[in-house]
Formats: structure tokens, sequence, C-alpha cells
């Protein structure tokens, strides 16, 4: 059905969708169903350039999705902004891990503004998620990083 109000000629004419069906026997919690989404409706990109075999970011849940990884807007050198969301409606307790040279790490509002000091231990930060939480987190190294 396309509504009338209001724009009379939305979603009229030929429709093109992807649908897929996955099943599991188990908890809605261990189901990978999020994955799964991602790996359909997210295509993969490719760039020139070099790389080694290493994740950047690590998070010892899968239910915690890391969805952006992007440097700072207003241009700080060597900030980077990591948007986190809880997916499977749990309370969950996680720990993100990282190697890159990180000195401070702060929670961020979605504007990317600094609201409190979170504790970063051996390129560790244990996060408290309520269900559906989106966080979003300031990594601060002081220095350029050549890594986005």
């Amino acid at each position: 059905k396309s509504p009338l109000v209001p724009d009379m000629t939305a979603d009229r004419g030929r429709q093109e969708f992807t649908y897929a069906f996955y099943f599991w026997n188990g908890p809605f919690s261990e189901s990978n169903l999020v994955q799964q989404g991602y790996e359909l409706n997210v295509s993969l990109q490719c760039h020139k350039g070099w790389a080694s075999d290493r994740s950047l970011f690590q998070l010892d849940h899968p239910n915690i999705i890391l969805e952006t990884v992007k440097p700072a807007e207003d241009g700080s050198t060597g900030d980077i902004i990591l948007r986190l969301y809880e997916s499977m409606g749990t309370h969950t307790e996680a720990v993100l891990s990282t190697d890159l040279p990180f000195k401070n790490a702060y929670r961020a509002d979605m504007l990317e503004h600094v609201k409190e000091t979170i504790d970063l231990e051996d390129g560790q930060i244990k996060l408290d998620f309520r269900p559906f939480e989106i966080k979003t987190l300031r990594l601060v190294t002081g220095e350029p990083l050549d890594i986005l």
C-alpha cells in the first residue's frame, strides 16, 4: 500500500528489495541475527592502500556492535570517534580493546562533545550497556594517526 498524504506518488512504481530467512535454535540473544543482517545489507568496501593482518578494535561480546570509527568532526588531531550499540536488548558489561596508542578516552554525546572521562587501562575500556543503548566514545592520542 502506498500512502496518499503528504505525497500521492510515494512508493509507486517498481520496487526492488532483498530478503532472507535466518533460523537458529535457542535464545534470540544467541542468534547472530545482527551479524547476518549486516552481511546481507552492508556491502564490502575496498580501498587502495596498505594494511596489516590485525583488527584495530575488539569487543568481547557479539551483541555489542561497533557501528562507526571516524575522525572527530571538529578536526582535532588524533581524535577518533567510536559509536557502539547493544543490539539484542540485554544488559551487557563489555570490554573494548585496542592496541592503538590512545592517551585518553571519553564518553561523548552524539555531537561528539566530551561528557566524562573513561578509564583506559592497557588498551582496554570497560563499558556497561543497557538494552539497545548507543554510546559515543572519543579516543585521544594528541598525534595524527594514519589509519583513517
